[in-house]
């Protein structure tokens, strides 16, 4: 017995298997940008990114106040900003004498107000669309 070939079938059952493939996976961006108070940079810290399925991105702020965070999910997304607190940077400036100096970054930390630290307080949120997209975020 001969089979005959359908072509439209095939190429039906490609695409199915594809799409079918591809449900279920999520989508990913990078996000970057630059993170400030009163619009002064934040130079040590976390941006913190936390999707509707409590996926977690995070990006590592450097000196300028910038960060990027990659594999962050599409949609809207909470964010936080984690820092070390003034009384952190505080303890660590009184060890002793004969300690390594601290990074210029520590001695002049800009402090973020404890609400952002914490995604469910912050209030921040980012919707993300894009797979490469600018998120700047000021704090007051």
């Amino acid at each position: 017995m001969m089979r005959q070939y359908r072509p439209g079938l095939g190429a039906c059952l490609a695409v199915l298997a594809l799409t079918a493939a591809s449900c279920g996976r999520p989508s990913w961006a990078t996000v970057s940008g630059k993170v400030t108070v009163d619009g002064k940079p934040v130079r040590v810290g976390t941006v913190l990114f936390v999707g509707p399925n409590n996926q977690i991105a995070t990006g590592t702020l450097n000196a300028e106040g910038r960060y990027v965070a990659s594999r962050v999910p599409m949609g809207t997304v909470k964010v936080a900003v984690q820092t070390l607190q003034p009384n952190q940077v505080k303890a660590a400036a009184n060890r002793p004498k004969d300690a390594p100096p601290l990074p210029n970054r520590l001695t002049n930390l800009i402090p973020v107000p404890q609400k952002y630290t914490d995604p469910e307080t912050s209030g921040l949120t980012c919707d993300v669309k894009e797979k490469q997209q600018e998120y700047n975020i000021d704090l007051k």
